[in-house]
């Protein structure tokens, strides 16, 4: 049914442009998120603000202030972004056969250690697709379709997103060999050179910090981390099977049990039927065993 409604003639990519305002605090955050030009952008919320009637934000040094006109506004400017969003994905599950771009987003050792395992099974299994690994510890917004897939330890509790257990990791303290041969024959905590997160890693940091070892690294980088341990400057925590693919060991100790880590698949729901997307799936769901233990 026909309405009169000014909002009835508001375009999405002015809403659009609206969010990204709203989420990117300036116009400048805005602008470059968009690839848009600072002045084109700011005379588009200009023209929304007009055309609703009311002031979105209000302006100052520190960046925009949302107005009450915004803060109801962004609920259904989401939801439509969300529908927007699930009706492409939709609409790309028509594809004939698995063909296209898949992106992936993981922790960096996540992506260095299955990444080659899943494009080496894509290679054989579906050739035409091409895999995106977004490798870093962002948490990204797949309902905002800001990947297709994620690899993460905690299960999202909202948003229209499909979640699978893939396994339940193992963790622990492993050493070289060559460190190995240089430690007490009845280590302490207290005697273990420990690899450690740096203060850029808080939430990693805290993990460790009961721990009495002595540091010999601080780094916010898991490859540095790794490279040390594989050159026995220390050790390090990590799971048994990254452990493994580093040609690591446990180091000699009697630890108390350590509660596993559980290691989830999530995607949007609305890509449940893509067949680029399910041929990643596949390739991922068939490296569970591996990561087991």
């Amino acid at each position: 049914m026909a309405t009169n409604h000014p909002f009835s003639e508001v375009p999405w990519d002015d809403l659009r442009i609206f969010l990204a305002a709203r989420r990117g605090g300036s116009f400048t955050a805005a602008a470059r998120a968009l690839g848009l030009g600072q002045a084109t952008l700011s005379r588009r919320i200009a023209a929304l603000e007009r055309l609703v009637g009311h002031r979105l934000f209000d302006r100052s040094r520190d960046g925009l202030r949302a107005t009450a006109a915004a803060e109801r506004l962004s609920p259904f400017a989401e939801a439509i972004e969300a529908s927007v969003t699930a009706a492409g994905a939709s609409l790309a599950g028509l594809e004939a056969r698995p063909a296209g771009l898949v992106r992936l987003a993981c922790a960096p050792g996540t992506a260095a250690d299955l990444g080659p395992s899943i494009v080496e099974r894509l290679q054989r299994d579906a050739p035409l697709v091409r895999l995106e690994l977004l490798a870093d510890y962002r948490v990204r917004d797949l309902a905002a379709h800001e990947a297709d897939l994620a690899i993460r330890n905690t299960a999202p509790r909202t948003g229209p997103l499909l979640v699978r257990r893939l396994a339940e990791l193992s963790v622990g303290l492993f050493v070289s060999r060559a460190l190995l041969r240089r430690l007490p024959k009845r280590l302490r905590l207290q005697e273990l050179p420990l690899l450690d997160w740096s203060e850029e890693a808080p939430a990693l940091r805290a993990q460790l910090a009961p721990l009495p070892c002595p540091r010999t690294l601080y780094t916010n980088d898991w490859f540095a981390m790794r490279a040390a341990a594989i050159a026995g400057l220390g050790a390090i925590a990590t799971t048994t099977v990254q452990a493994r693919l580093a040609g690591l060991v446990p180091a000699p100790l009697a630890l108390p049990p350590v509660p596993k880590v559980p290691l989830y698949l999530v995607t949007h729901e609305a890509l449940r039927a893509v067949p680029r997307v399910a041929a990643v799936v596949r390739a991922i769901e068939a490296l569970a065993p591996m990561l087991e233990g």
